[in-house]
């Protein structure tokens, strides 16, 4: 359904699989990447601990390299 989806709004994945899994962390890493975002908040929100939030999703975000 995500695929099709995907697919009807024309988003580009470059044939990557796109899960719910892959959109979650996307978004966290997003979230994680925003200046000023509280990680206390995001990882409650995500169900994590802040070890946990920023050992797994806090990346360098690609976009704003």
């Amino acid at each position: 359904m995500l695929k099709q989806l995907n697919m009807k709004v024309g988003v580009n994945n470059q044939n990557l699989n796109v899960s719910m899994y892959t959109c979650r962390h996307t978004v966290a890493t997003k979230l994680g990447n925003t200046q000023g975002m509280s990680y206390p908040w995001v990882a409650n929100r995500l169900g994590h601990s802040l070890k946990m939030f920023i050992r797994t999703y806090v990346h360098v975000d690609e976009d704003k390299s």
